[in-house]
């Protein structure tokens, strides 16, 4: 699995600490920091800035004392407003958990900080503004900056992204309502050979694209074309779930299959950030990263109660891997 990516932003006062910062995470995660970040020509700051966030993993903002805010008649040293900004900004893309922000702290020295932002991951770290101790002093705040990424990848936060909710919904409201009907089902006759399905005696295979590109008539065609599949249809009330059937009987069980064209909505959500023919890399890495949460909510899906009774008839495989 490739390393989660990172948006580092911070003044230009303070590049040295966001360098610093980077690579000191280098063997976790994947920076960027802000100076790597290019507009094109005709581009707006923010709306740049905004699909940029749409795709980055986590976002940290270096707060530094380069103004002075009076709020009460009391001054206070405060970062810039564009880094305030900027991490309001990653809140509203990413979510609060996978938006940081680290500042230095001396005992003369107190930065403040917005109180709307109380509940968001704050490190701190000591340092005396001495460039030859820099590298010591971020250590322990890049330790925590390290574990607390590293948490919400373990614990699997369900992303605001497309995929999530196409997931849930064709998980819960297609794939589980097509394993509830088959495991009802008595009697299939393949090759004028009768089977009983009730008798847990299929397999229900989410087979997920290597590209989005192949979601579309031409990918579904060549899709059965290759794996020797039928059409196959349950009627359940008013509703009608088609999907597809191998011909073939494979140790005894019955093999159905589906490939999600539902992905189809992320590929068109895409679009709206990045229109085809614009930002190709750009493009081609949020569909990747559309497949691996599509993937990866399915997976934690099937592994909830709801799921359990099916927990081993559903494989959720790629269409690379198939080898059946």
């Amino acid at each position: 699995m490739a390393k989660p990516l990172v948006f580092i932003g911070s003044s230009f006062e303070a590049k040295e600490i966001a360098r610093e910062i980077q690579d000191k995470l280098s063997d976790t995660v994947h920076c960027e920091v802000w100076d790597e970040f290019i507009l094109k020509p005709g581009d707006a700051t923010l709306f740049s800035l905004y699909k940029a966030f749409h795709k980055y993993d986590f976002s940290i903002l270096v707060f530094t004392p380069d103004d002075i805010t009076e709020s009460r008649n009391v001054q206070y040293y405060s970062a810039r407003d564009n880094i305030i900004f900027e991490l309001g900004l990653s809140m509203g893309v990413l979510g609060p958990r996978k938006s940081f922000f680290v500042s230095p702290k001396t005992n003369d020295l107190q930065i403040k900080i917005p109180s709307d932002l109380a509940g968001i991951t704050s490190i701190s770290f000591e340092w005396d503004g001495n460039r030859n101790t820099l590298n010591s002093s971020l250590g322990p705040a890049c330790n925590k900056l390290r574990k607390a990424m590293l948490d919400v990848v373990d614990d699997f936060i369900l992303s605001f992204l497309p995929s999530t909710a196409l997931a849930m919904g064709y998980f819960k409201n297609f794939v589980l309502e097509i394993c509830n009907e088959l495991i009802r089902t008595t009697e299939i006759t393949i090759h004028d050979k009768k089977y009983d399905l009730s008798q847990d005696a299929f397999d229900f295979y989410v087979v997920l694209p290597t590209e989005l590109s192949q979601i579309g008539h031409p990918g579904v065609n060549k899709f059965k074309k290759d794996n020797k599949l039928s059409d196959f249809v349950i009627k359940k009330r008013s509703r009608e779930f088609p999907f597809y059937l191998k011909n073939e009987v494979v140790d005894n069980r019955i093999l159905f299959f589906d490939f999600p064209t539902t992905l189809r909505a992320s590929r068109e959500s895409i679009n709206l950030i990045h229109p085809p023919g614009s930002g190709a890399s750009e493009r081609e890495f949020l569909e990747n990263r559309e497949m691996l949460n599509f993937e990866r909510t399915l997976k934690y899906l099937l592994a909830q109660p709801e799921a359990a009774e099916f927990a081993d008839n559903i494989k959720i495989v790629s269409y690379k891997s198939l080898g059946i």
